[in-house]
C-alpha cells in the first residue's frame, strides 16, 4: 500500500510540460556529470543522482537504476506510483521544501547553495510557473 518509485517516464505523459523545462536543468544530467567522473559507481554519489536509492520502493543495487537515473521527479515530489493509479485522489507535493533539497544540496556536495537561488533553476514554465510564460 505504500509508493513506491517509477520512474520519470511515468510522470512524463501527464506533465509534458514540466517533463520539457526539467530536461533543460542540470537536475536531468546529474547522472551524466557521474559518469563524467567516472563516479557511477561510487555509491555516495549516486544516493543523490539516481532518484529514489536506498528508499521504499527505490533501487538499491546499481544494476537496478535503469530508468531512476538523474534527479527526476521523484526526487523531489517523492515516490509516484500511488498518483499514477489515482492522480486526483493521491496527489504529490507541488511545492518542495528547502529541507528536501538539503537532502543532497550539503556544504561538502554544494558549497554555493542557497535555496531560493537555486529554485530559480527548477522553476519554469510547467514545472511552477503557466506553460504561457515561456512566451
Amino acid at each position: 500500500g505504500e509508493a513506491t518509485y517509477v520512474g520519470t517516464a511515468a510522470c512524463s505523459g501527464c506533465h509534458a510540460a514540466a517533463q520539457t523545462f526539467w530536461e533543460r536543468t542540470k537536475h536531468a544530467h546529474a547522472w551524466e556529470t557521474l559518469e563524467k567522473a567516472n563516479k557511477q559507481y561510487d555509491l555516495d554519489c549516486v544516493a543523490c543522482h539516481v532518484t529514489g536509492w536506498e528508499r521504499p520502493g527505490g533501487a538499491c543495487d546499481i544494476g537496478q537504476v535503469e530508468g531512476r537515473t538523474n534527479v527526476g521527479c521523484e526526487s523531489c515530489h517523492g515516490p509516484g506510483s500511488l498518483h499514477v493509479q489515482a492522480p486526483v485522489q493521491a496527489k504529490l507535493p507541488a511545492q518542495v521544501p528547502e529541507r528536501t533539497c538539503l537532502g543532497c544540496h550539503t556544504p561538502e556536495n554544494s558549497t554555493a547553495f542557497e535555496y531560493a537561488r537555486y529554485l530559480e533553476r527548477v522553476v519554469g514554465p510547467g514545472h511552477g510557473k503557466p506553460v504561457d510564460a515561456a512566451r
